[in-house]
């Protein structure tokens, strides 16, 4: 590979501090965080949050690092986000003239912001091409903005045969809660069927340091509620702890955009079985979805799905 090649390539790359601020609102919310990298000097300071949150932690350190190089944001200012003229005021009131963000050119971010920046601004604007890395953190904000419904998490358990299954099952997974509670913890609300609010997987705080909402509920309608509710928020993801069959409904009903499902193999062997024909077997309606990931467990396995939304 030639130098002309090389430094082809790298200009195609985004900067490392982009990809970092991505990584970071990944980390932070699977299906709708954001985040932001500031470069002053040699020092780097960096936040987060998620998307329908209040903006003000991304303004409070901008504010504090007055005078730095540059800012990285994970995504394009957007309603559920930042709004762009008062970030833009506070980038020139914090004497920060260069902004990084990811360039969005395909036509279902039109969906979620359908704008231009103005050009009324002092502030250089540079926007790079991120070739779909990341695309996930937008599946909240898209679901809300189109279906008028936050991105849903199912959590399910059940048998091999597909009948339901207490999380009591895989007591001696002991990693299980802590599985389900750093799931549930990157999302804005938690409803759990059934059991009690305070179940060992619930959290005080997510990991953007909100107090999600926890509801319970004994009905698909009791969860259309939550649903409509979630939606005048203008909070776009919750998880839902509960039955296969009531994941198996909400699925039919395109309540339902990611399945994490713990499977119990009933010889209690784990070897030898298809990830694939288990979730395949067990769920209704899954084209157009695809598996994102699996793992084995003492006493079964886990499995997660997702819409594919672009």
């Amino acid at each position: 590979m030639n130098k002309e090649t090389d430094r082809a390539e790298d200009a195609a790359r985004p900067p490392a501090a982009l990809s970092l601020a991505i990584d970071k609102a990944i980390n932070t919310s699977y299906h709708a965080g954001v985040a932001w990298l500031i470069v002053k000097g040699s020092n780097v300071t960096s936040g987060s949050t998620m998307a329908g949150y209040p903006s003000n932690t991304l303004f409070e350190s901008i504010s504090r690092a007055r005078g730095a190089e540059a800012v990285y944001l994970s995504s394009p200012p957007y309603e559920l986000f930042v709004d762009e003229k008062e970030l833009l005021e506070a980038l020139e009131k914090a004497n920060i003239w260069e902004l990084h963000i990811p360039k969005i050119a395909e036509q279902w971010w039109k969906k979620i912001n359908d704008k231009r920046f103005a050009n009324a601004t002092s502030v250089k604007i540079v926007e790079h091409p991120v070739d779909q890395i990341g695309n996930q953190i937008y599946h909240g904000p898209y679901t809300l903005l189109t279906k008028n419904r936050p991105w849903v998490t199912g959590i399910t358990m059940s048998h091999l045969n597909g009948s339901s299954l207490s999380i009591n099952g895989f007591e001696e997974d002991v990693g299980v809660n802590l599985n389900i509670r750093d799931t549930v913890s990157r999302t804005h609300a938690i409803a759990v069927e059934g059991g009690e609010k305070d179940a060992p997987f619930v959290p005080e705080k997510n990991i953007a340091n909100g107090e999600p909402p926890v509801y319970r509920i004994n009905s698909i309608e009791d969860f259309i509620q939550v649903l409509r509710y979630q939606n005048l928020l203008q909070l776009p993801t919750l998880s839902l702890v509960g039955s296969a069959e009531m994941i198996k409904d909400l699925m039919n009903l395109d309540l339902i955009d990611e399945v994490v499902h713990y499977c119990m193999v009933l010889s209690g062997e784990s070897d030898g079985v298809e990830d694939d024909a288990i979730s395949r077997g067990n769920f209704p309606g899954l084209e157009g979805w695809q598996m994102t990931g699996s793992s084995v467990l003492k006493r079964g396995v886990r499995i997660k799905f997702s819409r594919v939304l672009f």
